[in-house]
């Protein structure tokens, strides 16, 4: 018992030092850089592991193969972002004092050192009581969920064989390829996770991982909250206490974002809505203060796709309609043709794996 709570504990860290490390990479004038490149981080490690994962699905390949083409590359990405850490910091130190950027943070770093009001501890405090309780059912409690009996199964076969939905997840009787399935092969990715770390999936699946996406979600939504409200704290904890609340009480569906969040973290459409999706409106409220230009990571935007792909087959759809959305938005904004044609490169990914659905099916 208490090697498997280590486990699940040391499953937490490690899923967010490596998504740390790797969202530093695109994360680099930002304020609250830990909390953001956390998220920013593992949707990024998503998106690699669809660009390796699908085509192998598809030449039926084994999940041995996919760990030795995945794993190098994602240690790579984290070196990276820890070399690039450590130079960040060294650069700063032997300049002698700050550059413009760290000096704003700092800036900002000092505000947020304010002593807090009595609106602000009690906006915060709410969501803070909130946050734990929800963690403290999803460690604790348990939620019965019809899908569990094929995602989980498929990443638990993931886990004990080295099939690439080759088999029924229902009866465990070797079929042809599953299209809708294997197009998002989110399961693959935590059987995988659970293969390192030694757990049962059923153990990580409904404790580890729901306990990590929970928080990177209120991380995301923070940064939100961040570029709708700037400094004023109080309105921003007023913002993620009435979200947390909002939460508690989403379950008039089981379909919507919030009751997948707190329920359903182990399923790839909880990654996609409560984590890709809302990611990819706050990068979006980002751009739209500055342009194209002020985020320069084109790469990144095609991993987000990559990764909303993994998620859910829809996903890859959705985000094809938040880009034309917001290719309108610059279209009445006057952008240059520069940035127009960027977003049109950033879009062909995603429409490229539609296309190839379509093809398939």
């Amino acid at each position: 018992m208490t090697i498997t709570v280590l486990k699940l504990i040391a499953s937490c860290i490690m899923i967010l030092f490596v998504s740390y490390f790797t969202g530093r990479l695109f994360v680099t004038n930002r304020e609250g850089k830990f909390m953001i490149s956390c998220a920013t981080g593992l949707i990024a490690q998503w998106g690699v592991f669809f660009i390796i994962a699908m085509p192998l699905v598809y030449l039926k390949k084994t999940v041995t193969l996919v760990m030795k083409l995945y794993f190098p590359l994602a240690l790579l990405l984290v070196v990276a972002g820890l070399v690039y850490t450590m130079y960040s910091k060294l650069k700063s130190s032997k300049e002698g004092g700050l550059s413009v950027n760290a000096a704003t943070a700092a800036g900002n770093l000092n505000k947020l050192k304010a002593p807090l009001t009595r609106e602000e501890i009690l906006y915060l405090g709410i969501f803070l009581g909130v946050l734990i309780f929800q963690l403290y059912k999803t460690i604790f409690f348990a939620v019965a969920d019809g899908d569990d009996a094929f995602y989980v199964a498929v990443a638990e076969y993931t886990r004990v064989a080295d099939g690439l939905y080759n088999v029924d997840p229902y009866t465990g009787y070797p079929t042809t390829m599953l299209l809708r399935y294997s197009l998002a092969p989110f399961p693959i990715f935590i059987g995988i996770i659970a293969r390192v770390t030694g757990l049962a999936v059923s153990s990580l699946a409904h404790i580890a991982i729901p306990v990590t996406f929970i928080l990177i979600s209120y991380i995301i939504y923070n940064a939100i909250a961040k570029c709708l409200f700037k400094e004023a704290r109080a309105k921003r904890y007023m913002f993620m206490a009435l979200l947390s609340i909002f939460a508690m009480f989403s379950n008039y569906s089981i379909n919507t974002a919030e009751t997948f969040m707190l329920t359903r973290s182990r399923q790839g459409k909880e990654a996609l809505a409560a984590i890709v999706l809302p990611y990819l409106f706050f990068m979006f409220f980002e751009i739209a203060d500055g342009g194209l230009k002020k985020f320069k990571n084109f790469a990144f935007l095609i991993l987000l796709s990559f990764a909303a792909t993994l998620c859910s087959l829809f996903g890859n759809i959705v985000c094809e309609i938040v880009y034309l959305a917001f290719f309108i938005y610059l279209c009445i904004n006057k952008a240059s043709l520069k940035e127009k044609l960027s977003l049109i490169i950033i879009a062909i990914p995603g429409g490229v794996i539609s296309l190839l659905y379509l093809l398939m099916k």
